[in-house]
């Protein structure tokens, strides 16, 4: 009796280690720096891509999707800013085998790389110019996409996350909710959709 009982228990031990194990694999975290886009004026660069002091990005990937944080910082102080996934569902088909805004534009982007386009979250920057952004989405979900596919394997996507600011945060609810919940709520609907702009971005492949 005693040693089937301790075999019991080995057993036990046993299974709970494959299954750390297997839990283990289907799951992946990784920080990366967070940059400001590049500032063009007559197509000329007056101001390059920097990285941002003191913000980092953080993306968990599993199985079932993703989630992704944002500690912002160096954001306009009191700016409305949503925080963006840009999904490259098969990275490998990237033009020039760098995925970036010529996969994506013009939308439905390019189709052989799978990019899709997906809202995460929205916060009010506050008066030191900090934010912190949380979002998640699940495999196949597009729900909250503008365009193209959910992610379709979290594990093989390469993913951007996009900081895009809707300007000073309106005193009016039904602005303020479009500001923080949509592309380019409370900013000209027509191109280039003043004062919209994408801030900072970060990348994970």
């Amino acid at each position: 009796m005693k040693s089937i009982s301790v075999l019991a228990v080995r057993l036990s031990l046993l299974f709970l280690a494959l299954s750390v194990s297997a839990f283990a694999v289907q799951m992946e975290r990784d920080t990366e720096a967070v940059f400001t886009f590049p500032v063009y004026e007559n197509g000329e660069v007056v101001k390059p891509m920097m990285m941002v002091e003191g913000a980092s990005a953080s993306l968990t990937r599993t199985s079932g999707g993703i989630s992704a944080a944002v500690r912002a910082h160096g954001l306009p102080a009191g700016h409305a800013v949503t925080m963006w996934l840009v999904s490259f569902n098969h990275p490998e088909y990237c033009t020039d085998n760098v995925c970036d805004e010529d996969d994506v534009l013009p939308p439905p982007g390019n189709l052989d790389a799978g990019v899709g386009l997906h809202f995460l979250d929205g916060q009010v920057v506050n008066a030191l110019g900090d934010a912190l952004f949380i979002g998640s989405l699940a495999n196949h979900n597009n729900d909250y996409a503008v365009f193209g596919p959910g992610i379709e394997d979290a594990f093989h996507a390469e993913l951007h996350i996009v900081l895009r600011s809707h300007g000073p945060a309106s005193d009016h609810h039904d602005i303020l909710t479009a500001q923080l919940n949509s592309m380019n709520g409370g900013c000209d609907p027509e191109p280039p959709h003043a004062p919209c702009q994408d801030l900072q971005f970060a990348v994970f492949k």
